[in-house]
Protein backbone atom coordinates (compact mmCIF):
# COMPACT_ATOMS: atom_id res chain seq x y z
CA UNK A 1 0.00 0.00 0.00
CA UNK A 2 1.17 3.13 -0.68
CA UNK A 3 0.19 5.49 2.17
CA UNK A 4 2.42 4.12 4.83
CA UNK A 5 5.21 4.79 2.57
CA UNK A 6 4.05 8.17 2.21
CA UNK A 7 3.84 8.66 5.47
CA UNK A 8 7.35 7.00 6.83
CA UNK A 9 9.01 9.50 4.33
CA UNK A 10 7.01 12.40 5.63
CA UNK A 11 7.50 11.90 9.13
CA UNK A 12 11.53 10.88 8.87
CA UNK A 13 12.13 14.24 6.70
CA UNK A 14 10.03 16.68 9.40
CA UNK A 15 11.72 14.67 12.23
CA UNK A 16 8.00 13.62 14.01
CA UNK A 17 8.44 10.02 16.26
CA UNK A 18 6.13 10.21 18.13
CA UNK A 19 2.58 9.85 18.05
CA UNK A 20 2.00 12.99 19.15
CA UNK A 21 4.34 15.12 16.40
CA UNK A 22 2.93 12.71 13.94
CA UNK A 23 -0.30 14.19 14.67
CA UNK A 24 0.59 17.74 14.82
CA UNK A 25 2.57 17.85 11.47
CA UNK A 26 -0.60 16.10 10.00
CA UNK A 27 -2.65 18.45 11.71
CA UNK A 28 -0.46 21.20 10.38
CA UNK A 29 -1.13 20.31 6.68
CA UNK A 30 -4.91 21.28 7.25
CA UNK A 31 -4.42 24.80 5.98
CA UNK A 32 -2.29 24.91 2.96
CA UNK A 33 -5.28 22.30 2.20
CA UNK A 34 -7.85 24.24 2.19
CA UNK A 35 -6.32 26.96 0.19
CA UNK A 36 -5.49 24.15 -1.91
CA UNK A 37 -9.31 23.45 -2.13
CA UNK A 38 -9.63 27.10 -2.67
CA UNK A 39 -7.47 27.77 -5.53
CA UNK A 40 -8.62 24.92 -7.70
CA UNK A 41 -11.97 26.11 -7.59
CA UNK A 42 -10.46 28.58 -9.85
CA UNK A 43 -10.58 28.39 -13.69
CA UNK A 44 -6.63 29.90 -13.70
CA UNK A 45 -4.91 27.69 -11.33
CA UNK A 46 -1.76 29.05 -9.15
CA UNK A 47 -0.40 27.60 -6.12
CA UNK A 48 3.15 28.39 -4.46
CA UNK A 49 4.03 23.92 -4.17
CA UNK A 50 7.42 25.31 -2.91
CA UNK A 51 6.17 25.62 -0.03
CA UNK A 52 6.59 22.13 1.82
CA UNK A 53 3.70 22.00 4.24
CA UNK A 54 1.61 22.89 0.79
CA UNK A 55 3.58 20.02 -1.08
CA UNK A 56 2.95 17.57 1.21
CA UNK A 57 -0.98 18.35 1.57
CA UNK A 58 -1.07 18.03 -2.18
CA UNK A 59 1.11 14.87 -1.74
CA UNK A 60 -0.97 13.16 0.72
CA UNK A 61 -4.52 13.96 -0.79
CA UNK A 62 -4.04 13.62 -4.75
CA UNK A 63 -1.09 11.63 -5.61
CA UNK A 64 -2.29 8.14 -4.99
CA UNK A 65 -5.52 9.26 -6.73
CA UNK A 66 -4.08 11.09 -9.99
CA UNK A 67 -1.10 8.12 -10.08
CA UNK A 68 -4.31 5.93 -11.30
CA UNK A 69 -5.10 7.68 -14.14
CA UNK A 70 -2.29 6.91 -16.78
CA UNK A 71 -3.09 3.54 -15.98
CA UNK A 72 -6.01 3.56 -17.10
CA UNK A 73 -5.45 5.61 -20.35
CA UNK A 74 -2.67 2.73 -20.90
CA UNK A 75 -5.24 -0.03 -20.55
CA UNK A 76 -8.11 1.87 -22.86
CA UNK A 77 -5.50 1.95 -25.44
CA UNK A 78 -4.95 -2.46 -24.93
CA UNK A 79 -6.70 -3.02 -28.24
CA UNK A 80 -4.58 -0.41 -30.35
CA UNK A 81 -2.13 -2.14 -31.57
CA UNK A 82 0.42 0.23 -28.78
CA UNK A 83 3.85 -1.46 -28.46
CA UNK A 84 6.34 -0.10 -25.48
CA UNK A 85 9.94 -1.36 -25.66
CA UNK A 86 11.14 -4.18 -24.15
CA UNK A 87 14.01 -3.87 -21.04
CA UNK A 88 14.29 0.17 -21.34
CA UNK A 89 11.42 2.74 -21.27
CA UNK A 90 11.66 6.20 -21.32
CA UNK A 91 9.23 8.65 -20.00
CA UNK A 92 9.08 12.91 -20.19
CA UNK A 93 6.34 14.15 -17.52
CA UNK A 94 5.31 17.41 -18.21
CA UNK A 95 4.21 19.85 -15.23
CA UNK A 96 4.20 16.58 -13.31
CA UNK A 97 5.08 17.55 -9.78
CA UNK A 98 5.77 15.01 -7.46
CA UNK A 99 5.63 12.68 -10.43
CA UNK A 100 2.61 9.98 -10.00
CA UNK A 101 2.36 9.38 -13.54
CA UNK A 102 5.81 7.65 -12.78
CA UNK A 103 4.52 5.05 -10.02
CA UNK A 104 1.07 5.05 -12.34
CA UNK A 105 3.19 3.47 -15.06
CA UNK A 106 5.33 1.39 -13.32
CA UNK A 107 2.23 0.17 -11.53
CA UNK A 108 0.85 -0.65 -14.87
CA UNK A 109 3.65 -2.32 -16.53
CA UNK A 110 4.35 -4.78 -13.46
CA UNK A 111 0.31 -5.37 -13.71
CA UNK A 112 0.59 -6.23 -17.44
CA UNK A 113 4.11 -8.14 -16.69
CA UNK A 114 5.43 -6.29 -19.37
CA UNK A 115 9.17 -7.24 -20.14
CA UNK A 116 11.18 -3.54 -18.88
CA UNK A 117 14.03 -3.97 -16.35
CA UNK A 118 15.01 -0.22 -16.95
CA UNK A 119 12.48 2.93 -16.01
CA UNK A 120 13.64 6.33 -16.78
CA UNK A 121 11.81 9.15 -16.21
CA UNK A 122 12.50 13.01 -16.89
CA UNK A 123 10.12 15.73 -15.05
CA UNK A 124 10.02 18.64 -16.80
CA UNK A 125 8.47 21.09 -14.58
CA UNK A 126 9.01 25.31 -14.17
CA UNK A 127 9.33 24.29 -10.37
CA UNK A 128 11.44 21.31 -10.87
CA UNK A 129 13.45 22.36 -7.92
CA UNK A 130 11.09 23.09 -6.39
CA UNK A 131 9.62 19.70 -6.31
CA UNK A 132 12.27 17.66 -5.15
CA UNK A 133 10.61 17.76 -1.83
CA UNK A 134 7.94 14.60 -2.55
CA UNK A 135 9.45 14.40 -5.63
CA UNK A 136 12.68 12.57 -4.14
CA UNK A 137 10.45 10.59 -1.80
CA UNK A 138 8.97 9.03 -4.42
CA UNK A 139 12.31 8.40 -6.37
CA UNK A 140 13.74 7.03 -3.04
CA UNK A 141 10.82 5.76 -0.71
CA UNK A 142 7.61 4.68 -3.11
CA UNK A 143 8.73 3.65 -6.54
CA UNK A 144 11.80 1.27 -5.33
CA UNK A 145 9.38 -0.62 -3.21
CA UNK A 146 7.31 -1.71 -5.91
CA UNK A 147 10.42 -2.54 -8.34
CA UNK A 148 10.99 -6.50 -9.07
CA UNK A 149 14.88 -7.47 -8.32
CA UNK A 150 16.96 -6.11 -11.08
CA UNK A 151 14.81 -3.12 -12.06
CA UNK A 152 16.57 -0.27 -12.59
CA UNK A 153 15.12 3.39 -11.95
CA UNK A 154 15.72 6.74 -13.06
CA UNK A 155 13.68 9.85 -12.12
CA UNK A 156 15.24 13.01 -12.39
CA UNK A 157 13.62 16.83 -12.61
CA UNK A 158 14.30 19.19 -15.16
CA UNK A 159 13.06 23.28 -14.98
CA UNK A 160 10.86 23.58 -17.88
CA UNK A 161 8.23 26.25 -18.92
CA UNK A 162 5.51 25.55 -21.72
CA UNK A 163 5.24 29.41 -21.89
CA UNK A 164 8.53 30.44 -23.16
CA UNK A 165 10.74 28.85 -26.64
CA UNK A 166 11.77 25.56 -25.76
CA UNK A 167 15.48 25.03 -24.57
CA UNK A 168 17.99 23.20 -26.50
CA UNK A 169 18.88 20.66 -23.95
CA UNK A 170 14.83 19.73 -23.91
CA UNK A 171 14.97 19.61 -27.19
CA UNK A 172 17.69 16.80 -27.16
CA UNK A 173 15.38 14.63 -24.81
CA UNK A 174 12.36 14.46 -26.21
CA UNK A 175 13.31 12.27 -29.31
CA UNK A 176 14.40 9.79 -27.12
CA UNK A 177 11.09 9.37 -24.95
CA UNK A 178 8.74 6.14 -25.78
CA UNK A 179 5.58 8.18 -23.56
CA UNK A 180 5.16 12.02 -22.70
CA UNK A 181 2.78 12.88 -20.76
CA UNK A 182 1.07 16.23 -19.68
CA UNK A 183 -1.19 15.61 -16.93
CA UNK A 184 -3.22 18.19 -14.70
CA UNK A 185 -1.28 20.82 -16.14
CA UNK A 186 -2.34 22.99 -18.69
CA UNK A 187 -5.26 24.26 -16.18
CA UNK A 188 -2.34 26.74 -14.86
CA UNK A 189 -1.55 28.80 -18.63
CA UNK A 190 -2.65 31.76 -19.46
CA UNK A 191 -4.87 32.69 -22.39
CA UNK A 192 -1.78 35.16 -23.57
CA UNK A 193 0.34 32.30 -23.81
CA UNK A 194 -1.94 30.20 -26.02
CA UNK A 195 -0.35 30.43 -29.02
CA UNK A 196 3.45 29.87 -28.30
CA UNK A 197 1.90 26.73 -25.97
CA UNK A 198 0.24 25.71 -29.16
CA UNK A 199 3.35 26.05 -31.01
CA UNK A 200 5.63 24.13 -28.29
CA UNK A 201 3.09 21.12 -27.93
CA UNK A 202 3.17 20.42 -32.30
CA UNK A 203 7.10 21.31 -31.81
CA UNK A 204 7.34 18.29 -29.07
CA UNK A 205 4.88 16.35 -30.96
CA UNK A 206 7.06 16.60 -34.46
CA UNK A 207 10.13 15.40 -32.03
CA UNK A 208 9.02 12.23 -31.17
CA UNK A 209 10.30 9.43 -32.54
CA UNK A 210 7.98 6.90 -34.96
CA UNK A 211 5.59 5.10 -32.46
CA UNK A 212 6.06 6.86 -29.55
CA UNK A 213 3.17 8.13 -27.39
CA UNK A 214 1.52 11.81 -26.08
CA UNK A 215 -0.59 11.49 -23.48
CA UNK A 216 -2.46 14.26 -22.20
CA UNK A 217 -4.98 14.08 -19.07
CA UNK A 218 -6.93 16.89 -17.68
CA UNK A 219 -9.86 17.63 -15.25
CA UNK A 220 -13.03 18.26 -16.88
CA UNK A 221 -13.80 21.14 -14.87
CA UNK A 222 -10.99 23.34 -16.72
CA UNK A 223 -12.84 24.54 -19.35
CA UNK A 224 -9.86 26.78 -20.74
CA UNK A 225 -7.24 23.66 -20.57
CA UNK A 226 -9.82 21.41 -22.25
CA UNK A 227 -10.32 23.73 -25.06
CA UNK A 228 -6.71 24.14 -25.91
CA UNK A 229 -6.38 20.48 -26.09
CA UNK A 230 -9.54 20.29 -28.73
CA UNK A 231 -8.05 23.30 -30.83
CA UNK A 232 -4.57 21.37 -30.86
CA UNK A 233 -6.06 18.23 -31.99
CA UNK A 234 -7.41 19.88 -34.87
CA UNK A 235 -3.71 20.51 -35.89
CA UNK A 236 -3.00 17.21 -35.93
CA UNK A 237 -3.18 14.67 -38.28
CA UNK A 238 -6.57 12.04 -37.93
CA UNK A 239 -3.81 8.99 -38.29
CA UNK A 240 -2.21 10.05 -35.42
CA UNK A 241 -4.78 10.56 -33.36
CA UNK A 242 -5.36 7.49 -31.17
CA UNK A 243 -8.32 8.79 -28.32
CA UNK A 244 -9.35 11.69 -29.58
CA UNK A 245 -11.24 14.19 -27.10
CA UNK A 246 -14.70 13.02 -26.94
CA UNK A 247 -16.75 11.62 -23.55
CA UNK A 248 -15.62 12.35 -20.39
CA UNK A 249 -14.54 9.52 -17.78
CA UNK A 250 -15.32 9.27 -14.64
CA UNK A 251 -12.99 7.23 -11.90
CA UNK A 252 -14.38 5.97 -8.70
CA UNK A 253 -10.44 6.51 -6.65
CA UNK A 254 -12.30 5.13 -3.58
CA UNK A 255 -10.27 1.44 -3.63
CA UNK A 256 -6.90 3.55 -2.84
CA UNK A 257 -8.61 5.91 -0.78
CA UNK A 258 -9.84 3.65 1.31
CA UNK A 259 -6.65 1.89 2.50
CA UNK A 260 -6.06 5.92 3.98
CA UNK A 261 -4.33 5.00 7.52
CA UNK A 262 -6.76 6.33 9.97
CA UNK A 263 -3.82 8.75 11.38
CA UNK A 264 -4.33 10.28 8.31
CA UNK A 265 -8.11 10.32 8.62
CA UNK A 266 -8.47 11.64 12.30
CA UNK A 267 -5.57 14.77 12.05
CA UNK A 268 -5.61 15.60 8.33
CA UNK A 269 -8.63 14.59 5.60
CA UNK A 270 -10.85 14.33 8.46
CA UNK A 271 -14.10 14.45 5.80
CA UNK A 272 -14.95 18.11 7.32
CA UNK A 273 -15.15 21.61 5.73
CA UNK A 274 -12.81 21.46 2.64
CA UNK A 275 -10.89 18.62 3.66
CA UNK A 276 -12.12 15.37 2.24
CA UNK A 277 -10.08 13.15 0.30
CA UNK A 278 -10.43 12.86 -3.79
CA UNK A 279 -12.86 9.82 -4.53
CA UNK A 280 -14.07 10.63 -7.82
CA UNK A 281 -11.99 12.03 -10.97
CA UNK A 282 -13.95 13.20 -14.07
CA UNK A 283 -11.38 13.75 -16.63
CA UNK A 284 -10.86 14.00 -20.41
CA UNK A 285 -7.94 13.04 -22.42
CA UNK A 286 -6.23 13.03 -25.63
CA UNK A 287 -3.53 10.36 -26.87
CA UNK A 288 -1.54 11.05 -30.03
CA UNK A 289 1.05 8.47 -32.00
CA UNK A 290 3.64 9.44 -33.78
Amino acid sequence: MIYPLMLDALFELNNANTDAEKQAYLTSLKIPAKNLWDAYRNEKVSVNYSDRLTQAAYFLRYFPQYSELIGLVLDNLADRDINLPAEILRCGLFGSGSCPEAYGIIQFALANNLPINDFRFVSFDINAGGWEYTRHINRDKILPAFLNNGQKLLLGGHPFDITVEIPVKVNSLIPLFDIVVFQNCLNEISSKHYDLVMANLAHIFSLLKPGALMIFIELSNYISALKLLADFQITIDEANIITPIGSEFHHNASEVVNTMPDIIISNFLNNTNKLWPRRVINYYTLVLRK
